[in-house]
Parts: structure tokens; sequence; C-alpha cells
């Protein structure tokens, strides 16, 4: 039915456009001259409008139509060349035109784009010049006229095409076809946006005023160009100015309505004035002239307007999506921020709990537990630290997803950072049989500015993955140079294992958040899956990337690479890189890890060093024979303490039994630290021990230190001295704290380091007892009832300007957040510690604010032993009892009989952890010694003393031995010198 109606109207569209073109070729519309040629001729653009408007299809009712005029108007037979040819021919050449338009060259037939204008009149003007050499030839062919007038013909034919398309086809294709096409496709709904947006508005008294105004200037240039009777010349330009102004005013919607009343008012003009035959071509070309330019000038205009209006709805658009973004702005930083505290408080609240979990397991491992207690607490105690290493994976990924992690540029020491950071790693990596190693390029330098923290995480992050994922083997750590400009330094650093590797489809899984090799439920290995996604994000923030490289059953090797900037201001080394005493000095290095040897030849050969390495204690005694055979013994020996087969300590013990390497010096690689270990190594003629992994800065500073050329405190310090270590200092310490078991935990650990600790409550309580009491040191906690730690350290701040005073405040909190250590450092105070606390971290803290207190560790070397003073010095024993011999022998016979039962009421309290008795007990010997004239065995006594009253079981303990020696020594020379006087002794 629909189809049916739709023909139905295209049926009529065709008879009125028949109707219509038939009218349009009136003589008195087209104002035909002698010649055949007119003025004018509008069928031509009603034409093209159709075949353009609606369809190229419409060529036949066109065709029908020229022919049709050419009988009833021109009396033309049917079979003559412009009945037939020109008719057919003109119809296909616009058909043509209009489906070029309509399709490759797609011009909006509002022709509101001067793009449009300009290709409409193009292909047009080409059209009317094929149509009119065809129409023209036709004419000559059917004798209508001579050949001698073609080219007049020819000129008069195409001006007047060029008028009814220019003048005529714009106007019926902007104002009369869409209304056509509308009623031919019902439902459907074009035309001009812009249009119909302005229909919309209203018309104001303004614009009827000036379109007023513009017809009474189309009416007087009209007048002035046909019948002014005070011109005698003609004014063909006047009648640019009224189309100009409706282009110019309002684009060319209304300048064709404009150039169709122009054209139109000409051809009725010219039936009122009688125009010569010469002024003919020339009102043809005016029309022609003034049509295209006002067609170029109102499509620019439009075009213009259009592109104003697009700007303001774009403005608009972006105004509006410029408010959504702020108010989404808003909401996001509200989000964050919520997000932000939700972490401090999360972290804070998980903190706390974990810091008494943590604190009481770590003391309740220093008292006397059974061994079944023993493994609970330590299992305990892992899964502790374990969960709180989770805590801290997820909000450094939360901070680095948030934007929040910034990096913070220091200059750094390249090989202490790294030597630091492995050796708090060593200890995990010996445990599982591990060899932890790092080698440095040399050629790097040694100070370079960056973040050394973030760094040390990387590191710490794929080191410890190795370790965990490797059961036998080592875990290699490689820096090298990797770019280098004039201020930045590109650094490549590898992790190398020998665990089970990973596959191959997986290297890209891991780097991702929350995401494992292996993810099953049924792992041997835990984690977040985190720790690789963060190492990434840093590399990155760093200026590198990370890639691994891996094979299953094999090993894994992860790289990574970071910028720096070099140290502006070049600092001298802390030792010297190469001295004469070490250029080609013969080396021995022992270690049965070819790692760890291929390091220490590279960097002993980098010092001008003759190194020889071998892998075993028994090869290492024929290398020693070899050397001494030849005339060149080695003059250092460095030697690993773990080795199969021989190990370190008795290939030390074989070379100084052996009178012949006298003038070889041991010094000894090892992974432990144990004081008791240390004491039997130095009384084995050891000169000094490294702890692995090796510091390339510690180990030259120990050799240059054994072969004398510089003293022992001019080194890196982190190699124990052969002696006891020296007590800490007692401090009065305020804790501000208001959890019950934090305070029992931070103060137990105090008391154990030898401090005296004191609670208070809250910020305010802290102040009250910190004007009451002298304290060396506040622990401060942060969040605190009444008074905050932050509040309460401010204040204490105002009163110390009034008094001088500055006492050191260190930060003990839960919250963990970026920015929490800056506010609290802003606030006056000294350090951050962040909970759960550790003995270890408390004691490295206040070290750190008490810097001129803590010890620097440096390396030692055993001295040649002068001559051994006496055991017992009787003449001093004698002065001290004014030289009364009997009383002096009475003496001795008491202690030799009382000395054995305190030595074995000494030993138990060691044993049952009875500090206050281990105190009591060495203060009683300490009393008797001394006035025997035991100096040195007075002071070993003293010593226990303090470490009983220090709660300091170990160190007592490893002491106690070298006591007892001592103290038997004196025994046996006073038991000497009693049976020198046959003095029976009462035992």
């Amino acid at each position: 039915m629909l189809e049916q109606r739709v023909t139905l109207r295209h049926a009529l569209l065709s008879v009125a456009f028949v109707l219509v073109f038939l009218l349009l070729n009136r003589p008195e519309v087209i104002v035909i001259s002698r010649l055949g040629a007119v003025v004018w001729y509008p069928a031509t653009g009603l034409a093209l409008a159709i075949l353009l408007g609606i369809s190229p299809w419409y060529a036949f009712p066109v065709s029908f139509s020229v022919a049709l005029a050419g009988i009833l108007i021109y009396d033309q037979p049917i079979l003559t060349f412009s009945g037939t040819i020109e008719a057919v021919v003109s119809a296909g050449i616009y058909a043509a035109a209009a489906y070029a338009l309509r399709g490759p060259l797609q011009i909006d037939l509002g022709l509101r784009r001067r793009r449009d204008v300009v290709l409409y009149a193009s292909v047009t003007t080409a059209a009317a010049l094929v149509s009119t050499g065809v129409g023209v030839v036709c004419l000559a062919a059917d004798r209508a006229i001579h050949w001698n007038e073609f080219w007049p013909s020819a000129s008069m034919w195409f001006l007047g095409d060029e008028i009814g398309l220019l003048g005529v086809a714009p106007f019926l294709l902007i104002h009369v076809f869409p209304w056509v096409r509308r009623q031919l496709s019902p439902g459907s709904f074009e035309g001009d946006p812009q249009k119909r947006h302005a229909s919309r508005k209203t018309r104001s008294s303004w614009m009827l005023v000036e379109l007023g105004a513009q017809i009474c200037a189309l009416l007087l240039s009209l007048w002035m160009l046909f019948g002014a009777p005070f011109l005698h010349f003609q004014v063909f330009f006047i009648t640019f100015v009224p189309i100009i102004w409706i282009a110019m005013r309002q684009g060319v919607q209304r300048v064709v309505s404009g150039l169709l009343a122009l054209n139109f008012g000409i051809v009725v003009a010219l039936h009122f004035s009688t125009p010569t035959t010469v002024l003919l071509p020339e009102y043809g070309l005016l029309m022609f002239v003034v049509s295209a330019t006002g067609l170029i000038v109102g499509s620019a205009v439009t075009e213009r307007q259009r592109l104003a209006v697009e700007l303001l709805e774009r403005s608009a658009e972006l105004v509006d999506a410029n408010t959504q973004m702020i108010a989404a702005k808003y909401k996001a930083e509200g989000a964050s921020r919520i997000k932000s505290e939700f972490l401090a408080n999360m972290s804070h609240e998980i903190r706390t709990p974990m810091n008494g979990i943590v604190g009481m397991t770590e003391l309740v491992l220093d008292t006397e537990l059974t061994h079944e207690q023993r493994d609970y607490l330590l299992m305990l105690k892992s899964s502790g630290d374990s969960l709180l290493g989770v805590i801290n994976d997820i909000l450094d990924f939360s901070k680095v997803e948030a934007g929040k992690l910034e990096l913070d540029p220091v200059e750094f020491s390249l090989q202490d950072m790294i030597g630091e950071t492995l050796r708090g790693l060593a200890l995990r990596a010996h445990e599982k049989g591990l060899e932890l190693a790092y080698h440095v390029d040399p050629q790097l330098p040694e100070y370079m500015v960056g973040d050394s923290g973030r760094l040390r995480q990387v590191l710490v992050n794929l080191v410890g993955n190795a370790i965990k994922f490797t059961s036998q083997g080592e875990v290699v750590v490689r820096v090298q140079m990797d770019s280098c400009s004039n201020h930045e330094l590109g650094l490549h650093f590898s992790v190398a294992d020998t665990g089970i590797g990973i596959t191959a489809e997986k290297h890209s899984l891991v780097f991702e958040a929350f995401a494992q090799a292996d993810g099953s439920t049924t792992r041997n290995y835990g984690g977040t899956g985190l720790g690789l996604a963060i190492c990434s994000r840093l590399a990155g923030l760093m200026g590198g990337r990370v890639w691994l490289e891996s094979t299953v059953r094999e090993g894994s090797t992860f790289h990574f690479t970071v910028v720096f900037n070099i140290a502006e201001t070049p600092r001298a080394p802390r030792v010297p890189t190469q001295t004469a005493a070490l250029v080609n000095l013969p080396v021995l290095l022992v270690d049965d890890n070819a790692t760890n040897r291929q390091i220490l030849l590279e960097i002993t050969k980098s010092w001008g060093m003759n190194p020889t390495a071998v892998e075993s204690g028994s090869a290492a005694m024929e290398a020693i024979h070899q050397a001494e055979a030849s005339g060149s013994g080695f003059r250092i020996a460095i030697i690993d303490s773990h080795m199969p087969e021989m190990d370190g300590l008795q290939l030390a013990e074989r070379i100084k039994q052996n009178p012949r390497l006298a003038g070889t010096i041991v010094m000894m690689m090892t992974s432990d630290d144990g004081r008791g270990q240390i004491e039997r190594r130095c009384g084995m003629g050891i000169a000094a021990y490294l702890q692995k992994p090796i510091r390339q800065s510690e180990l030259l500073s120990a050799v240059l230190v054994v072969l004398g050329q510089t003293s022992p405190g001019s080194g890196p310090g982190s190699v124990t001295r052969c002696s006891p270590a020296k007590t800490s200092i007692e401090l009065r310490i305020l804790v501000a704290e208001d959890n019950p078991v934090n305070q029992r935990v931070v103060v137990r650990m105090l008391e154990k380091m030898g401090h005296l600790p004191a609670i208070a409550n809250n910020g305010r309580e802290a102040l009250s007892m910190l004007d009451a009491g002298t304290f060396d040191l506040v622990f401060m906690d942060v969040q605190m009832p009444e008074i905050g730690g932050l509040a309460a350290t401010r204040k204490i701040r105002e009163n110390e300007m009034k008094t001088g005073n500055h006492i050191p405040i260190i930060a003990m909190t839960a919250h963990a957040m970026k920015g929490d250590k800056e506010r609290c450092l802003e606030a006056g105070m000294d350090a951050y510690i962040s909970k759960p606390v550790s003995s270890q971290g408390i004691a490295e803290t206040i070290a750190e604010v008490l810097r001129g207190e803590a010890q620097v560790q440096v390396i030692s070397v055993s001295p040649p032993p002068p001559d051994a003073p006496p055991i017992w010095d009787r003449r001093k024993a004698l002065e001290r009892v004014d030289g009364d011999e009997p009383l002096l022998r009475e003496l001795v016979q008491i202690f030799l009989k009382e000395s054995p039962l305190q030595l074995a009421s000494l030993q138990q309290a060691i044993e049952t952890a009875n500090l206050e008795e281990i105190e009591r007990i060495a203060h009683t010997l300490n009393g008797e010694l001394g006035c025997l004239g035991m100096a040195d065995a007075a002071q070993k006594a003293k010593d226990l003393e303090h470490l009983g009253h220090e709660r300091t079981l170990q160190l007592a303990a490893d002491l106690f031995p070298t006591f007892v020696a001592g103290v038997s020594a004196v025994a046996a020379a006073m038991r000497d010198m009693l049976d020198e006087r046959r003095e029976p002794v009462d035992l």
C-alpha cells in the first residue's frame, strides 16, 4: 500500500514537472531572441533541481518535457535533431552531472559549504558547456540557424542555461525539494538543523525591517538599471549591492531567494523596456555573474555561521563536559581521600594488634622454653612477619595505583646500599644453605643520586623471591652500566638464581598484580602476587623496566634497569682503590662456590694483586706448598668458613700449625656472626673475619689493615672486632603509648636493652612527666586520647624554645602511609619507627638519634702478643692487705674454698636465665677478685655484673667460659703459692 502511494506521488510529481517545465519555456518567460537564444532558461534549473534533488532517473521526464516543449512551443517536428537527439542528450548530460554530485562528490544539497558550491558550479558549468554544444549543433543541423551564427547562439544558450542552473536550481534545492522529498518518503524528516532551530525563534521587528529594506534595495537597483531618467550610462554594478548585503547577512538560504527575485525582476523589466540586441547578452552575463557571486559569498557566510554555531555548541558541550569533569574530579578526590583515610586507619588498626603479636612473641622467645614451645612460637613469629609483609605490599601497591608514590632522590653509595641490603637477606639464604653474592662493575661511580630506598625495595623483593624459590645453589646479584650521559647514568641489575624456574608462557603474567606463576591452591610457595607488580612500577618510576629470563628446573634471572643522576661533587674514596702494597701481592682465595671465586678474582685483580683461587681446603694446602716450593708464598689467605671435607677453621688451624706459614695472614669469610664463634676464631690467630656477602670496600679496608697500611678505624665499619661488644648506655626513656599491649612490649624491649623506661598513657601525661622528671629520650605514639603525639611534640618544642634544651623524640605509630613520616618530622620529632616494632628496630633508631653514642664496629687485627703479665700479682695483693702475709693466705684459702661454689651458682644462674642472680654473684666475685689483686678477672666479673643488670643473657653466656678459665688459672697460681709455703688448704 505504501509503495503504491509513493509510486502515485512520483507520477504526480512527474506530471507537475512537465507542466511547470512547459510554462517556464514560454517565450514571455525566457525572452527569446531573433537568433533562437534566450536571456535566461529557468527550465534548465528546474530540470537539474529534480534530477539532483529527487533522482537522476527523472532524466526520462526531463527528456520528454524537452521534446514536448519543442513541439508545442517552438513548432519543431518530433523527427528533427532538436526534437530527438538534443532532448535525449541534454537530459542524459544533466542526469550524469546530478549522479556525480549526489554520489562520488557527495555534496550537501543545502549548499551550506563553500566546497559544495564550488563543486556544484564546476560540474554544472561543464554539463552546460556540453549541452550547449550539442543543442546548437542540432539547431544548425535543423537549419534553424546558420553555421556562421554558431558562436553567438552558443554563448547565449550557455548563459541562459547557467542562469537557470545558478539562479533557479539552488532556490529549488534549498526551499522546495526538501518538502517534496518528505512527501515522497512518509515518516522521514530532513532539513537543515540550523534552519529548523532558527525557525523556532520569534522573528524580531528588526528582522522584518531588514527584510523590507533588502526588498527595497532590490527594487531600487532594478529601477536604477532600467528606469532612472537621470542616468545616461549602464549601472550593472548596482545589482551586486543588495545581493552581497543579503549574502553577508543571511547567507545562502536567503541569497538564493534574492537571486531568483532579481533574475525574474530583470526579465520582467526587459518586457517593459526596449533593450537593443547588443544589450541582451550583457544582461544575460550580468545575471550569470551576479548569481555565481551571490552563491559563493552566501555559501561562505553560511559555512562561517555554521562553524560559529558548531563552535558555540562545542563550547557549550565543553563547558558541560568541563563541569562534569570538575565534579568528577572533586568526587574522585573525595574518593581518593576516603580511600587514603581508610588505608591509614586500616594500617593503624592492623599494625596495633600486630605489634602486640610480634613484640610479645619476640619477648617470649628470649625466655626459657621447651623445644616444642620454641617451635610453636617461631612459627607464630614467622606467620606474623609474613602477614606484615602482605600488609606492606598491599599498602605499597595502593600507593602506586593511586599515583601517590613519589621518589625521594638522595646521594648514596651504590656499593654500600647493595651490601647492606643483601646482608639483611644473608641469614635467610644461609639458613637454606644458599650462597648469596653480588658484584658491582668497578667502572661505575661510587656515589650517585636517586631513590635508594625504592631501589632497595626492588632488590629486597627480587632477591627475596630468588631465595624463596631456590632450594640449593646460589643467588647472585650483578650491576653493570646500561647507559651514560653527562648527568645521567643507566644501571642494569640482574638477580640470578638456580631455583625452580618459570615457564615461558608465564613470563609476562608474573608482573601483573595478584598473579603468580603457580596460582593453584596446592602451590608450594605463598605470597600475594604483588611484589613483582610493585617492582615493575617502581622500575618504571625510576626510568627503567623489568624483564625475565628463565628455564624450568634450571633457574631464573630477573633484570631491571633504572636511571640515576651522577653525583655533582665527586667524593674521595674512603679507602684508596689501589696502593703500592697491593701490586703483585700474592693472595690465596679459597671458596667452594665458583661464582664467589670469580667475583673475588675480579676484585683482587682490579686492585693489582696476584690472586690464586681454589675450591677446597685440600686444594688450598696444595697451592700453599707449591707456592712455598717456588719461593713465592702467599701473603694473605682469604678463606670461606663453610666448605665440604675440610672447612675454613680446619684449614686455618693447619696453616697456623705450620711454622713455615707463620707469615701468612688468614682472613675468614663467614655467614654466621655469633660472638662465641668470633672469640674462637680470634683465639686461633685469624687476623679478621668478614661477614658474607662481603662488600668490596670492606674487603679492601680489611686487606689494607692486616698489611699495616691503614689503622683499624680508618675503613668502612661493618666487620666485627674480636672482642666483646661494648654494652649499651643506660637511658631514662619516656614511652607515651595508650595501648596496654604495646606498652608492655616496648617497655620490656627497652628493659632488656638496659634502659629505664617510664609509661605515659597519653600526651597530657607525657607533658606532665616531662615537666616533673628528667628523661634522655621519648618514644611518642602519634594517635592517643586527650592530646595526640603530634600536638604533644609541638608543645614540648615550644617549651624548649624558652629553656634552650632539646630532648630527642621518636615517633612510634601504626600509621604507615605516605606523608605520615613527614608530618611527624614537621611536628618536631627526630625520628620515626612504624609498628609493629622490634628490638633491633628500636635499638637502631635509638643509635641513629643518639649517633654520638653509637659505636661503629671496625675491622680488627690481632696484634702480636706482648709479654704475658703474671696471672696473679701476689705483690699487689699483699699491698692491698698492708703487707699482712697471714691475712693474705687466709683470704686466699677462703677464695679457693668459696669460688668453685660461686662459679657453680653463676653457671646455674646463666642456664636458668636468672639475671638478677647473675648480677649478684658477679658483683660478689668482682669485690673478692679486686681485693686479691686480680684486675683482669675482676674486670670480667664486673662485665658479667653489668650484663646481668642489662638483662643481656646471651653475651653473659658467651663471656662466662672465658671468665671461668681466668679464675681457674688464678686459683692454680694461688695453690702454687700456698704449696711453696706448705700451707694446707681445707677444701
